[in-house]
């Protein structure tokens, strides 16, 4: 059986301010009414589990303030996956989510998002339309990245960087 809104709001209440989930009623012995719903995995999302299943928070605020799932991902605009007020939520897909990056990979050797050195020149690519985008060769990861970020504000319509 899958999750209804209406079952959703018969067992726990949503605040769309502070992102909180409360139980609506006793949720077993360990639980009481008022209670916080959920707990906060090593990566920082919430997970609350209902009916033997255990649900992400972020995907039961859509289900809650809209009445239906959201799509295959959702995104914190601020990067925090423990934040799940509902401003700072929105449905997208895998692209568009990754428009929201602040940080480079661990294995960046640049440290700068969108940079990569070949050789003595540092050189900036941005992904569009599923197509790269090959932004020029620079003389320092600085200016590169400069680039990387002027074109990102073009491009990517979910980058909030």
């Amino acid at each position: 059986m899958s999750l209804t809104q209406a079952r959703l709001r018969s067992l726990i209440n949503y605040d769309a301010t502070s992102g909180l989930f409360t139980w609506a009623c006793d949720h077993g012995r360990r639980f009481k009414k008022g209670t916080v719903a959920g707990c906060e995995t090593h990566g920082g999302v919430i997970l609350i589990g209902i009916d033997g299943r255990l649900y992400r928070a972020h995907r039961l605020a859509f289900l809650w303030m809209n009445g239906a799932w959201p799509g295959p991902e959702v995104d914190h605009k601020d990067h925090c996956p423990s934040n799940n007020t509902w401003a700072n939520l929105r449905s997208g897909n895998k692209s568009f989510n990754m428009q929201n990056l602040i940080r480079s990979k661990s294995t960046n050797r640049s440290g700068f998002l969108g940079v990569s050195q070949q050789g003595l020149r540092w050189f900036a690519k941005i992904y569009a339309n599923g197509k790269k985008i090959s932004l020029g060769g620079f003389g320092d990861p600085v200016t590169a990245h400069k680039a990387y970020v002027d074109a990102k504000r073009k491009l990517h319509q979910g980058g909030v960087l």
